[in-house]
């Protein structure tokens, strides 16, 4: 998955779930964005790691 929520090693459920709930709100967020604000860019049907890396990593 493009917002890492696939490492969940640890044995016990609970910590894992916390993993997986930061990368669940980054991707509403994201595609929130995508919906919003990039509907009219070349962006508009990009992958959450596309978006990451050129929004925020200047790439």
């Amino acid at each position: 998955m493009c917002l890492f929520a696939d490492r969940t090693s640890c044995s016990k459920w609970l910590p894992n779930q916390f993993r997986v709930l930061p990368t669940a709100l980054a991707y509403t967020l994201l595609n929130t964005i995508r919906h919003k604000a990039l509907s009219w860019t070349e962006l508009a049907r990009a992958r959450c790691d596309t978006i990451r890396l050129r929004l925020f990593n200047g790439k």
